[in-house]
């Protein structure tokens, strides 16, 4: 916004210099005009960084005095209103709504020095320019204020869907691996507690912990395969994976007890 701003004021200041030397005028609307779009560029730029309200207004109420004598030296050229207009555009970016207003209520009165009939018509003229001019400023001020609220809340959906990504892959280490580890240790306990009686057994049982290992090993890979896939498959039915459990606490058991499932219905 800044640098089209000071293109447009440098633009005005070129058509302030075509009108003053076709016109004849003095050159001391040049050296006012210079000024001004010195002003308006290299010194607006610096106020806009300080964001401090007495700068603000001290800066358009001296840009307000210089741009009404460029208008007066440079006999009410074109490029004199075009700079008047860029100073209502820094003033929507610069003071409150009010001062705005009150800056686009005041651009006008730069024709108080005409006939009342000439001075009314170009007054209206240049109010309902400097009106356009605000409000033109003001909604793209709001629509980049926009973009950046998008942009913040965007921001926020995906720390938001990061924090949910982890609470989930949380609770299916819990869920999975967290119940497999518990089902291996209680098989090399059993496998311990009859390794000195019955080998056979022990080794039946090791070999239950192994192939529950492996089934652990798999739900992390599937786990991790998930971060991937923004569509996982669907775990299985309640049902099945009650009757994989117990199947899974009885051979834990190393054959000391066997627990079933039944679902009616």
């Amino acid at each position: 916004m800044n640098r089209a701003l000071a293109a447009l004021t440098i633009a005005a200041y070129v058509t302030l210099v075509v009108g003053v030397t076709e016109a004849h005028r003095p050159v001391e609307a040049l050296i006012l005009g210079a000024l001004y779009t010195v002003a308006a560029t290299a010194g607006f730029a610096w106020i806009a960084r300080r964001r401090h309200r007495g700068f603000s207004i001290a800066y358009v109420v001296a840009q307000m005095h210089l741009g009404f004598a460029v208008f007066v030296t440079s006999g009410a050229t074109v490029g004199a209103i075009l700079l008047l207009l860029i100073l209502v555009s820094q003033s929507v970016l610069l003071l409150p709504l009010p001062g705005a207003l009150i800056v686009v209520a005041a651009v006008p009165f730069v024709h108080l020095g005409m006939a009342w009939r000439d001075g009314l018509r170009e007054g209206l003229g240049t109010l309902a320019a400097a009106a356009f001019a605000a409000v033109l400023t003001h909604l793209i001020v709001q629509e980049r204020n926009a973009r950046e609220q998008l942009r913040a809340y965007a921001l926020q959906v995906e720390r938001l869907a990061a924090a949910q990504e982890r609470n989930r892959v949380a609770r299916d280490i819990h869920d999975s691996l967290g119940h497999s580890l518990t089902v291996v240790q209680m098989q090399l306990k059993a496998a311990r507690a009859v390794l000195g009686n019955d080998p056979a057994r022990a080794d039946a049982v090791l070999a239950k912990a192994q192939q529950q290992a492996e089934q652990a090993l798999a739900a992390v890979r599937r786990s991790v395969s998930s971060l991937r896939d923004p569509n996982p498959a669907l775990p299985a039915p309640l049902p099945e994976a009650l009757r994989a459990l117990a199947e899974e606490a009885s051979a834990a058991s190393g054959g000391g007890s066997t627990l079933s499932v039944e679902v009616p219905g």
